[in-house]
């Protein structure tokens, strides 16, 4: 792939995303009882702590692989230190990063937690729906 393609690839990818997070966004709010809630410094707390409580888990996670199989990392760690950073196109590696940490769970809550729960179930319903989306997106990484 030339630089102009690679460069076009990603501008079309972003604008793939975009159209596909505002869709998504006004079926949601179209289709479901939406109320919208002010975001605060409490929740900027909470996300801050959910991260470091996941950083901890994830090296938890990784010393307990080490001590069990006997291997210093996983089979996916492995796989993404054997590439060249060098070699990937800048933009990419951005997007990928992107895609991962924001646009994908963005769309995975406003698809399965939000419109999933809202369609199909009563509203003071919660923990079946909840258990039956995480089992969906259990099955579906784990396949």
């Amino acid at each position: 792939m030339s630089y102009d393609e690679k460069m076009l690839a990603s501008l079309a990818f972003i604008a793939f995303i975009i159209f596909s997070i505002s869709w998504i966004w006004n079926y949601y709010k179209k289709h479901t009882n939406h109320v919208s809630q002010k975001v605060g410094i409490k929740d900027f707390g909470i996300a801050f702590g959910l991260f470091i409580l996941m950083k901890i888990i994830a090296v938890a996670g990784t010393l307990l692989n080490a001590l069990v199989t006997g291997n210093a990392m996983t089979s996916n760690d492995a796989a993404l230190q054997s590439s060249n950073p060098l070699a990937i196109f800048p933009l990419f590696l951005i997007l990928f990063n992107l895609t991962m940490g924001i646009f994908t769970p963005i769309l995975e809550e406003l698809t399965f937690r939000g419109i999933f729960i809202e369609m199909w179930f009563k509203p003071e319903r919660k923990w079946l729906p909840a258990f039956i989306t995480s089992a969906i997106f259990f099955f579906g990484t784990w396949v």
